[in-house]
């Protein structure tokens, strides 16, 4: 597995942009077409960074997109699910891939319930 890290002030289009291009430059296309890429939010950004320049980090392995992850989390929270949550645990990730010519993002979250443990999937 590769993976990248960025710290920027568009880090989903950074990181990516460097991945294709390091993608290309390795020959993995050739040997793995398919291969897949997720990408999660780089959480280890201090808030003077987030702040004074606007800086956010993002992590591509192989765009968060706020109102997606928002109306998930109100979805899980309104029947009666939480993100599953541990320090130095990442608990989100993102698989983006192309369907018919159309850009599709699977998102992936961990929670709880009051009983169980569940792995909820393909919110595109």
């Amino acid at each position: 597995m590769a993976r990248y890290v960025m710290v920027t002030p568009k880090p989903e289009c950074d990181v990516n942009a460097y991945m294709d291009n390091w993608v290309r430059e390795s020959g993995l296309l050739e040997f793995k077409p398919d291969a897949m890429r997720i990408g999660w939010d780089f959480p280890f950004v201090s808030l003077e960074l987030q702040n004074r320049f606007g800086l956010r980090g993002y992590v591509a392995a192989f765009e968060r997109i706020p109102n997606g992850y928002k109306r998930i989390l109100e979805f899980l929270q309104a029947n009666g699910f939480r993100e599953k949550a541990k320090e130095n645990t990442l608990t989100c990730f993102e698989y983006v891939y192309e369907k018919d010519g159309i850009t599709c993002m699977d998102v992936y979250i961990h929670v709880d319930s009051v009983s169980k443990t569940y792995c909820f999937t393909n919110f595109s």
